[in-house]
This record gives structure tokens, sequence and C-alpha cells, in this order.
């Protein structure tokens, strides 16, 4: 039996026997209640709303019998960014090797992180590996770790997205419970019931609610491990040694802070440097249209997908909770999931434990 998140609660799946893991992935321990939660801020820097949603949030996990650590320097500024390099990296390399620290989570994204890439002593990673949480600019991050490592790490919420007993906080909180906390493989993804592009903890909950939709672009099965993240940052990966390598995996991707030609642009450059070559599948997360424009609403982000995957037999679906949204799933980078596309409801499962 396996466990999805459907609506915010955890929903089971009778679903035969659980997937042997043959992977040589390097998982973390499993998230306990009574463990700390340690908070950095890799990336930029911290304004007063995110301060209150990072509050707000750790108020929240205290009372599910979690702790919560600040890093010292996580509330830094050096520019537009959390403090210098080395303030940033003595947080991180803190909290990987104190033993205290069960799972190390950003604070925001924003932009910047890849300052620490080439500082970051991957080996001290290797030798304490904790879950890792972040999106959005923490992509380097993801992909950095996960390619020095192996590490499994999780593209999930920021210590100051949404987490709560609402509707939308909900999901967000027991799909990371769930993943980081451990379930027995295979786990059903299922959408939320409603979503909001309102993701701040430090907002009013429940605003502007719709009604959540997966939407099939391409039928067909696949599977591999799970890599991506947001699509811009992955890119500006592209000729350095952190670049994924996409053979045989299911790419995961999102966009924000842009317009649908840019996601354009940045598929048909991941297109002509081979990538579509080389995967087995991809999933969407959905944009959030307080951040994205959809430049011509007659050429849609799925028309432009479509157009750029022509060719490609691939199954794709899109307008999945991850990403610059609420609520959002926390997906494990680095672990092998299966796509079973057909034209009802898309059947998508992680198909091995994320943590051990």
């Amino acid at each position: 039996m396996a466990f999805g998140i459907a609506d915010g609660r955890l929903t089971s799946l009778i679903n035969g026997s659980a997937y042997e893991d043959h992977m040589d992935a390097l998982k973390p321990e499993r998230l306990r209640r009574g463990d700390t939660i340690g908070i950095i801020s890799p990336a930029s820097d911290l304004t007063p709303k995110h301060v209150v949603g990072l509050r707000n949030n750790a108020r929240f996990l205290e009372s599910k019998g979690y702790r919560v650590r600040f890093g010292k320097n996580y509330r830094k500024r050096y520019g537009h960014k959390a403090g210098t390099i080395e303030q940033r990296l003595d947080d991180f390399n803190t909290m990987f090797e104190d033993d205290e620290i069960r799972a190390v989570v950003a604070a925001r994204g924003g932009y910047n992180s890849n300052d620490l890439l080439e500082h970051i002593d991957y080996g001290m990673v290797r030798k304490n590996p904790k879950i890792f949480c972040g999106f959005s600019d923490i992509t380097f991050m993801h992909c950095a770790i996960n390619k020095k490592t192996d590490l499994v790490t999780f593209y999930g919420p920021n210590g100051a997205i949404r987490m709560g007993s609402d509707i939308i906080g909900e999901y967000t909180y027991r799909n990371f419970e769930t993943v980081v906390g451990g379930y027995r493989a295979p786990l059903g993804l299922t959408p939320s019931r409603k979503f909001t592009f309102n993701y701040s903890a430090a907002e009013p909950t429940n605003r502007g609610l719709m009604n959540t939709s997966w939407k099939v672009l391409k039928e067909g099965r696949a599977s591999g491990r799970l890599v991506g993240g947001h699509i811009f940052t992955i890119l500006n990966l592209a000729e350095t040694e952190y670049f994924p390598d996409f053979s045989n995996k299911i790419l995961f991707w999102e966009d924000t802070e842009a317009v649908s030609p840019m996601t354009d642009r940045f598929l048909r450059q991941l297109e002509m440097i081979g990538v579509f070559d080389k995967i087995k599948g991809m999933l969407v997360g959905r944009v959030n249209l307080n951040e994205y424009r959809i430049d011509r609403h007659d050429y849609g982000l799925d028309k432009i997908i479509l157009d750029v995957t022509k060719g490609y037999d691939f199954p794709i679906v899109m307008g999945m909770d991850f990403g610059h949204t609420a609520p959002m799933l926390t997906i494990p980078y680095g672990i092998n999931a299966r796509m079973d596309v057909r034209r009802g409801a898309p059947d998508i499962r992680l198909l091995e434990n994320a943590v051990k």
C-alpha cells in the first residue's frame, strides 16, 4: 500500500508490492517529529513579509512537534543578497555538520544561490546527508548537490511558503511531511482540490481559490529519475559542471517572472542542446499569473510546449501543483518515478522511498 495526497488528506492507493530500489542514490535520514529543521538564506535577502511568513511557519511546525532553528546569518544583507558568500556558506556548512539538524530548508529563493556552488564542500555534504528543501533559485543548489554527491534533495516549500491547517496549507504540509518523513513506495501524486497564486505564509489564507486541473498534453508511459526545477535557472548551468545529466530522466520544470515567449525560448534551447532527445517524460508546474504573463491567449503555454516538443513521443502533464503556486507538492530530486498518462487522470507515482 502506498500513500498519495489529495485535498490535504492522505489517501491509500492499493498498488501491489513496493518498488525494489536498485539505485545508488544517497538518501538522507527521514524526518521525525521532535527533529530539528534548520532555516538558512542562501539566495536573496529577506523582506519583512518573508520574516513574518517564516515566523508563522516556525510556530506551525513547532505545534506539530518539530523544532526550528534559524542560521545565525539568515537575516543578513549584502546588497540584494542574503549576506556575503562567506556568511551564506557558513550557515549552510553549520547546518549540514550539526548532528542535531535533520533537515535544511531555504528561507526563500530569489537570486544568486549560484554564488555558493564552487565553494560548497561536497565531500562534507556526502558525509553528512541531510534533507535539503527549497524551490525557485534553489534549483541551482539542487542541481549541484545531486550532480556532485548523488544526494536526493527536495524541490518543495521554502521556509516562508504557507503551511497550516487550512485547505491550502494542509496539502503543502502533508506532502512535505509524507515525502521527507518516509512512505511505503510507491507514492501516488494527486492534485489539490483548490489552489491560489497567493503562496506567501504572511498573507491571508484561502484568498482567491480556484479549482485544480492537471492537463494531459501527450499520452504515454515513462519511468526515470526526477530531475528539474525552475527552467531558466537550469539553463543558467548549461556548459558548467553542475548541469544535470538528463539521460533517461523525467524532467519536471516550472517558470515564473517571465512571459510565455521567454518560456518558448527556454524550451527551444533545451531542445537545441539535446535534452529532449534524452528525457523519458515531462512534468510542468502551474504558472503563477500574478507573476507570469501569457502573451497571447490564443497561443498559450500548452501550444508552446506542444510545438517545441513536436516529433518527441514522451508523455507530458502540465498545470501541476509545484513551483510558484499554493499549495505545492514536494518533489524528490533524483529518485525513480513513473508516468502512466492516458486521457483520464494521469497516474504519476514515486517508485521508491526518498529517505531511509
